[in-house]
């Protein structure tokens, strides 16, 4: 198998998923499960809904079977596993997992995060900061998973103290989120804040934060509520507006310099939320750029990290 690390697989079944070839991604899959012991939990969630889309529900259910006998639980009463809910054996599943999940998110969580050091740090000089968010899931919504594709050194090289960002908000056992709640997401990301610029020697007029889709809506939302001084914000696939989104916010925003780059996925547009927000910044003159990745929806695209700099860039050019 050519994969050295499990975030190749999962950008290989994502683009054959964007392909609509969905016997080639559960081929991926399946070979994956002997290279990547460790990830079988993202393994057995992706095969059960390519086998949902290829609408086989036998095969579907069988896998969740098997994740939910190896401890593993998501929710499936959702759209993605529409397919599957009128098979006898759904419902006897979705009970079993409703209580998985809720077991799981009643073990005790707090916001984590981890803070990645430029080379040749020194506590002597203050650095420029970068928050990322992850995305909001019940699987990948962890530091973990959002250290794959936000890459640490491509931060740090460019001189910033990198900090990845974990929700207190549980909602299993790998799985955490923001949106569930703003007011918890805001007093968690604001103790990060603190802790960070407590320990490290922060440039604060140089914050920058950013995430991808529930990561990105509560980036925006960070940066209008002015729960932290951001001078910028990068938000990959914000397919909502955050509840600080008001014209009034983003002229106040726009009065505190702030900059910002929004990214979306080809395949995904239009996304109304995200076009009024555009909107918006265009008319209260909010400098920003709008990106498409092409050929990809509501996805990590595989050059977010050339993107992530162009972004870095057009935020600090006016702050150097």
């Amino acid at each position: 198998m050519p994969y050295t690390h499990y975030k190749q697989v999962d950008m290989e079944v994502d683009r054959l998923f964007e392909l609509g070839q969905y016997r080639q991604a559960l081929e991926v899959l399946q070979r994956a499960e002997q290279h990547f012991p460790e990830q079988m939990l993202l393994i057995l969630f992706c095969q059960s809904y390519t086998y949902a889309c290829l609408g086989d529900q036998a095969a579907c259910l069988d896998a969740i079977e098997r994740a939910q006998g190896m401890g593993f639980a998501w929710p499936i009463d959702g759209g993605l596993f529409e397919p599957v809910r009128e098979h006898p054996r759904f419902p006897a599943l979705l009970e079993k997992m409703k209580q998985m999940l809720q077991q799981q998110a009643q073990v005790g969580a707090q916001m984590q995060y981890v803070v990645d050091l430029p080379e040749g740090y020194t506590p002597e000089r203050r650095y420029p900061l970068f928050m990322v968010l992850h995305g909001d899931g019940s699987v990948t919504g962890n530091i973990e998973y959002q250290r794959w594709f936000w890459e640490p050194q491509e931060l740090t090289s460019r001189g910033f103290i990198a900090v990845f960002a974990q929700s207190s908000q549980r909602v299993s056992a790998s799985g955490y989120v923001w949106l569930n709640d703003y007011a918890v997401a805001r007093e968690d990301i604001r103790a990060c804040y603190e802790q960070v610029v407590s320990q490290y020697p922060v440039n604060l007029e140089k914050v920058l934060i950013g995430g991808f889709s529930g990561g990105a809506i509560t980036s925006l939302d960070i940066t209008l509520a002015e729960v932290l001084p951001v001078r910028g914000f990068v938000a990959l696939c914000p397919s909502l507006k955050p509840h600080a989104f008001t014209k009034e916010n983003v002229l106040k925003a726009v009065q505190r310099g702030v900059r910002g780059v929004v990214l979306e996925g080809e395949h995904s547009l239009p996304v109304p939320d995200e076009q009024e927000m555009v909107g918006v910044f265009e008319e209260a003159g909010l400098p920003f750029r709008f990106y498409v990745n092409a050929g990809v929806g509501h996805i990590f695209p595989p050059d977010l990290s050339i993107k992530l700099g162009w972004a870095i860039d057009f935020i600090m050019e006016e702050s150097s």
